[in-house]
């Protein structure tokens, strides 16, 4: 996130960002990376959770 890796899912879920922009990228070998930026708003900023572990809808 930002230039700063945050760890390997599993097991993480959960990344707490603080306001402002942020560029999400999920790299995975066997799949297309993606990436995704974002404007957190408020004082608080905001939370992205997602279970890689989960099955697809």
């Amino acid at each position: 996130m930002n230039g700063v890796a945050r760890g390997v899912s599993p097991p993480v879920k959960r990344l707490t960002l603080g306001p402002g922009k942020h560029t999400i990228r999920i790299v995975n070998p066997n799949f297309p990376e993606h990436v995704r930026t974002l404007t957190a708003g408020g004082q608080e900023g905001a939370t992205i959770e997602h279970d890689f572990t989960a099955p697809a809808d």
